[in-house]
């Protein structure tokens, strides 16, 4: 039994019968929530996953915002939810930091940091599942969804590139490749737009 719960902690997948359910405290700078951990059979296997209402409770007291889809994919992934959660507030006080009175350049380097950090924390397959997610919000207009999906791929190349964190602000500002008003969309050419 301890191999498969180790195997259920370190892989998020154990094969037999691991079935149990239980509440953990998360905490995200600050903010404390209880949360309900269980196993969903799949098959033979079992996975973790948090209860969704849980996450949507803790984000929505954190102002995260997180659409359905984020959601869902901070539930299945319950040992990587408490990291995503403070990535996602990280990114967004860095960018209130270096442009508090910019909507836009804050937009714009929220979407670089925070793509850059979970790129780096979890890799750029899994970045790109959770940044996706983000674009899904209604609201948006088709050159503000591009401009993110375009400053989240700019993101992901930083990491690629080894640039340190610290510098991203200032690369935000100045570098030719980030998009930092949805008006920049249409004379950027749809030949250079990354997703």
């Amino acid at each position: 039994m301890r191999e498969k719960l180790q195997a259920l902690f370190s892989e998020n997948f154990a094969t037999g019968d691991v079935e149990f359910s239980g509440d953990v405290i998360l905490d995200i700078q600050g903010v404390t929530q209880v949360a309900n951990l269980y196993t969903e059979r799949v098959g033979e296997t079992f996975k973790l996953r948090f209860r969704e209402e849980d996450i949507r409770a803790i984000a929505e007291a954190k102002g995260m915002g997180l659409v359905t889809e984020q959601i869902e994919i901070v539930s299945l992934y319950p040992l990587r939810a408490p990291v995503i959660l403070l990535l996602t507030d990280q990114a967004r006080a860095l960018a209130a930091q270096h442009a508090p009175d910019d909507v836009w350049l804050r937009d714009a380097t929220q979407h670089v940091i925070w793509s850059y950090l979970l790129t780096q924390t979890f890799g750029p397959e899994f970045a790109i599942t959770v940044t996706d997610a983000q674009e899904l919000r209604p609201g948006n207009t088709p050159n503000e969804r591009a401009m993110d999906f375009h400053n989240n791929a700019i993101g992901r190349r930083f990491v690629s590139e080894n640039v340190p964190l610290a510098a991203l602000p200032q690369l935000v500002r100045s570098d030719p490749d980030v998009i930092r008003h949805p008006d920049e969309v249409k004379s950027f050419g749809a030949d250079r737009l990354l997703r």
